[in-house]
């Protein structure tokens, strides 16, 4: 384990000093109010650390990356799960859980206390809930969209891209069941989705308002809403070119400095509007191609170049008991570069196989959820970091994908031998 800086160092200390009765600065949440929830999540975790005899702030650290690797462990049981639920092949499922184990499970994110290990097990939650609850009444139909409604609500609420899931669900369903369906049945399997769109802005708007309430009333401090940053603000570090898109202190001052909350979203849509301006179609097309590669292009997932001062706590030495690990899996370390060559063949891979996936309604959705998960790092701020929590998501689509490809295979070596046989006869 290590400490680290940016804003995950941030949300971390402050979310011990929460726990053990410190006071720190809440400024932070007002501007960024997507961290307030996974705050007052990782303070509980610290604070049963501490009830339980863990009270330094290392061991009561180690306990709250004990529950990542439990929500990572069990990423990899949902995913392989769904895996079954797709394709009904044991190997593949097996398959699956494996490629997930490396490639996401034991991943160094693991250690970093942060939206994105707390979020990572929403979009594919989401998913094995739709592929598990059967729609054969009128009361599991509901309960299901009801269920996938606030868990995508309670994922949003610690990392936005959570949300994408559901959306692309709702999208797929839909077209699916408007084709393949006719008249009143039309209207009787669409009814569960006209309450979801009825019951979105509602329900979002009363998870925002619990999940503010909920961090008033845990830190003893108010929420200052002029302060807090809209969506404007996201879009507009996504458009500025000489950064290709990615966080800069510039854009993130420029919002800063403006204490009214409605000024600071004109402003930023001006800024917005002048740059589209500036790029024109043709630039536009460049900056979205740059930020395109610049998001798929390591399968790290850009573990330990996030922000200035990446470790800034190492814990405790380099001993024989661990520097073999730590040789190859902490960022300071010579052979880090050994472990990034590994998840970039694998992620290369997983991308590879993502091209074979059948065109069926049961996988069009997920296509879908990433078509819509790389518009959203395309257009707002750029992060490899923000793909992680589709990370899953990638590896059953390449599972997919790969057990088409040997399919495939199989179908091409069997006509090669039959054209063989053939040629033999004349």
């Amino acid at each position: 384990m290590y400490g680290t800086g940016w804003d995950a160092g941030t949300l971390t200390e402050d979310a011990y000093n929460l726990a053990v009765g410190n006071s720190f600065e809440p400024g932070y949440y007002s501007h960024y109010t997507n961290n307030m929830l996974s705050l007052v999540l990782y303070a509980k975790l610290f604070s049963l650390a501490t009830h339980i005899g863990l009270s330094s702030y290392i061991s009561a650290y180690g306990f709250c990356v004990v529950f990542n690797c439990i929500v990572y462990y069990c990423v990899g049981l949902l995913l392989a799960d769904s895996i079954y639920k797709l394709t009904g092949d044991k190997k593949m499922r097996s398959l699956g859980f494996l490629v997930c184990y490396v490639f996401v499970c034991i991943s160094p994110w693991n250690f970093v206390l942060y939206t994105d290990s707390l979020g990572i097990i929403f979009p594919v939650l989401v998913l094995w809930i739709y592929l598990s609850i059967n729609e054969n009444s009128v009361k599991k139909t509901i309960i299901k969209w009801i269920v996938l409604l606030l868990v995508s609500i309670i994922g949003f609420h610690i990392k936005a891209e959570s949300l994408i899931m559901l959306i692309a669900i709702v999208i797929a369903h839909s077209v699916y069941v408007l084709v393949e369906n006719k008249g009143v049945e039309i209207v009787k399997k669409l009814v569960p989705i006209i309450l979801i769109l009825v019951l979105l802005v509602p329900a979002f708007k009363l998870g925002s308002y619990s999940v503010i309430k909920t961090f008033e009333s845990e830190t003893g401090m108010e929420h200052d809403r002029e302060k807090s940053f809209s969506m404007f603000h996201w879009l507009m570090i996504g458009m500025n070119v000489d950064s290709d898109g990615t966080f800069n202190g510039e854009d993130d001052n420029f919002s800063h400095y403006i204490s009214d909350r409605e000024e600071r979203v004109s402003q930023n849509k001006k800024v917005i509007k002048k740059r589209l301006k500036e790029m024109g179609p043709g630039g536009f097309c460049e900056l979205m191609i740059h930020k395109l590669i610049l998001n798929y292009n390591d399968g790290s997932f850009g573990n330990g170049l996030d922000g200035e001062g990446f470790i800034t706590d190492k814990f405790s030495e380099d001993t024989p008991a661990n520097s073999g690990i730590r040789f190859f899996y902490r960022p300071d370390h010579k052979g880090f570069p050994v472990y990034l060559n590994l998840t970039q063949l694998m992620w290369l891979g997983i991308l590879f196989f993502s091209l074979f996936i059948k065109n069926e309604w049961n996988y069009r959705f997920i296509m879908l959820s990433i078509i819509g998960l790389s518009a959203f790092v395309m257009l707002f701020e750029a992060q490899p970091r923000y793909l992680i929590v589709f990370a899953p998501i990638y590896v059953i689509t390449g599972i997919l994908g790969m057990s088409n490809f040997f399919d495939i295979a199989k179908k091409m070596e069997y006509l090669t031998k039959l054209k063989s046989i053939v040629n033999k006869r004349k």
